[in-house]
């Protein structure tokens, strides 16, 4: 059960790494590794005498974001028991993601953030058992922008928080377990938790993988000998708007 997990789990990473080094080297293309923003050694004092005179206070929120992009379902009705990752792509949907954070440190390397999503999943496998559901994820994170590489480029970000099942709905499910190692439950609405890691790149491309803690968002666990929870993959393009600049 936990090999098939973590071969499920690599494989989000992989698709993780692949999508941040892309983006990133489109990114360095058209903008070249700087010094991070410290200015250079005898640049003109009035730049250094504007930065100092500049207000105090600032907002309590940094930044909101904004994105939509897609998530890719992982578990036993996945319809895809090799994890093979063309056709997780194939049958992602829709993920819907607002947040705020308020960063802090020297050039704003620390963060925190408070993020909520909505992911729409669904499956159907090789006997016919269907489902639909509804994720309202609410995950609160801690942030760390990565060092020697251009300022803002690459911030990984990790946290967790509650996850909402909304009206999930089943289809062709038996009364009974068919074998001793499948078990099913037409659960409803309810609250479970999840787990998220990822990294978010130029404040616009959000790449990661969302961890529930139960085996259950299918309402189904023991398919092929899965692991012990669902996953999903997602990746999402939105804009930050900055609120310190303001």
């Amino acid at each position: 059960m936990f090999d098939s997990t973590l071969t499920r789990v690599g494989t989000l990473f992989l698709v993780l790494v692949l999508g941040t080094s892309l983006l990133s080297e489109a990114f360095a293309q058209n903008n070249p590794r700087g010094n991070r923003g410290r200015p250079a050694y005898g640049q003109d004092n009035q730049q250094e005498q504007a930065q100092v005179q500049q207000p105090v206070n600032q907002p309590f929120i940094s930044g909101v974001y904004v994105g939509i992009g897609l998530n890719t379902y992982q578990g036993d009705l996945d319809s895809n028991p090799n994890d093979n990752i063309i056709k997780h792509l194939g049958a992602a949907q829709l993920d819907v993601t607002v947040g705020v954070d308020k960063r802090f440190g020297e050039f704003e390397q620390f963060g925190l953030g408070a993020h909520l999503s909505y992911d729409r999943i669904s499956g159907q496998n090789i006997r016919n058992l269907e489902f639909t559901n509804n994720l309202l994820s609410l995950e609160f994170t801690g942030s760390y922008e990565l060092p020697y590489i251009k300022q803002g480029l690459l911030r990984v970000f990790a946290g967790g928080g509650p996850m909402f099942v909304i009206s999930p709905t089943y289809s062709g499910f038996p009364e009974e377990d068919p074998t001793p190692e499948a078990e099913f439950e037409e659960l409803g609405t309810r609250v479970v938790g999840s787990f998220v890691a990822g990294v978010l790149v130029a404040d616009k491309v959000r790449i990661g993988a969302r961890v529930s803690t139960t085996d259950f968002l299918d309402g189904h666990s023991g398919i092929f000998g899965d692991g012990p929870v669902d996953l999903l993959g997602f990746i999402t393009v939105g804009y930050r708007f900055n609120l310190m600049n303001y």
